[in-house]
C-alpha cells in the first residue's frame, strides 16, 4: 500500500487541502470501486491508516483528505469554516474522482458532515452501496452548557476564526495516561484539540438536521455503525438512537464495551477489527 499525496486548492474554503489516494495492492487487481474516507475534528487522514489498509486489501481504491484546519491542510487549527463549506469540500473531492464511489467510511465529526451531505446531495453519489460510521458525532450539544452555547454564537459573529479547546484529551480517545507524554507525542502526532467558534455554532445549528438524516438512510444502502461503549466524547446512546431510526433493512450496529472514541488506535482492539473485517467481506 503506497499512498499518493497531493495538495489541492479548495475554491469553497480558500484553503489548500491535503489529499491521499491509495489504489489496490497490486496492479493486476481490479478495483472494487472507490471508498471516500472522512476523518473527525482534531485528527487527520493518517490516523485511519488501519481502516484504509483493510479497504485496499479488499480491492477498493481509497480517496481521503484532511479537513481545512486539520492535518496537513492549511487553515487555523480547528477551524473548519462551517458545515456547508465542508459539504462543498466533499463535492470538490467527488468531482475529482472518475470511478464509481461505492463506499463511505466516516469517523466522529466526519459522520456528522457526511450525514448532512447525504441529506442534501445524495444524488452526487449514485453508486453508493455502503456506509461505515465510526464513533459518530451526533449530539454536539452534549455536555455543553447553555451559557457556553450562547457565548459561541455571539463570538462567531465577531471573531469567527477564534478557537477554543474542545476538552478532548488523549485518555478520552484511547486507553492511555494523559501523563504518558512520549507515547502521546507519537500516537497523536499531527492532532489537536481546538475548535473555532464559528464551526462550533454551526454544529449546534445543524444538530437537529443530522439527527433527522438517519431517516434518509434507506435501502439499498448497507450500513455499519461501530461504537465504543466507553466513548465519553460521543456517547453510545446517541448512536443507538440514530441507528434505530434508520429505515434501511440491511443495517448492523457493533458495540464494544471497553472501546473509547478512537477504536482504530485502541491498544486492545482485535475484536473490533475482526467484526469490521467480517462485515467488509460481505460487501
Amino acid at each position: 500500500m503506497k499512498p499518493r499525496h497531493s495538495t489541492v486548492p479548495s475554491q469553497a474554503t480558500g484553503t489548500a487541502i491535503h489529499r491521499i489516494s491509495i489504489s489496490p495492492a497490486t496492479t493486476s487487481q481490479e478495483s472494487a470501486g472507490t471508498v471516500i474516507v472522512l476523518h473527525g475534528l482534531g485528527d487527520h487522514i493518517g490516523c485511519h491508516e488501519v481502516a484504509m489498509q483493510m479497504l485496499v486489501k479488499r480491492g477498493y481504491t481509497v480517496e481521503g483528505l484532511d479537513w481545512p484546519g486539520n492535518g496537513q491542510s492549511t487553515g487555523r487549527r480547528g477551524d473548519i469554516p462551517g458545515v456547508r463549506p465542508a459539504m462543498d469540500v466533499i463535492r470538490e473531492l467527488i468531482a475529482s474522482i472518475d470511478s464509481p464511489i461505492v463506499g463511505l467510511y466516516c469517523h466522529s465529526t466526519g459522520v456528522f458532515l457526511a450525514a448532512a451531505f447525504l441529506t442534501h446531495h445524495r444524488e452526487l453519489l449514485p453508486d453508493l452501496e455502503w456506509l461505515w460510521c465510526s464513533s459518530p458525532l451526533l449530539c454536539p450539544s452534549h455536555g455543553q452548557s447553555k451559557l457556553k452555547q450562547l457565548a459561541s454564537s455571539v463570538l462567531a459573529d465577531w471573531v469567527p476564526e477564534m478557537t477554543v479547546p474542545t476538552g478532548v484529551r488523549p485518555s478520552l480517545c484511547i486507553h492511555i495516561s494523559d501523563f504518558d507524554t512520549a507515547r502521546i507525542k507519537k500516537v497523536f502526532a499531527g492532532c489537536h484539540s481546538q475548535i473555532s467558534v464559528r464551526f462550533g455554532r454551526d454544529l449546534l445549528l445543524w444538530e437537529e438536521q443530522v439527527a433527522e438524516a438517519a431517516l434518509t438512510l434507506d435501502d439499498p444502502l448497507r450500513i455499519l455503525l461501530t461504537q465504543g461503549e466507553g466513548d465519553r466524547v460521543c456517547p453510545a446512546r446517541y448512536a443507538i438512537d440514530w441507528f434505530e431510526s434508520m429505515p434501511a433493512s440491511d443495517k448492523t450496529i457493533k458495540l464494544f464495551p471497553e472501546i473509547r472514541h478512537e477504536p482504530l488506535r485502541e491498544p486492545d482492539n482485535a475484536a473490533f477489527l475482526s467484526a469490521v473485517e467480517r462485515w467488509l467481506d460481505n460487501c
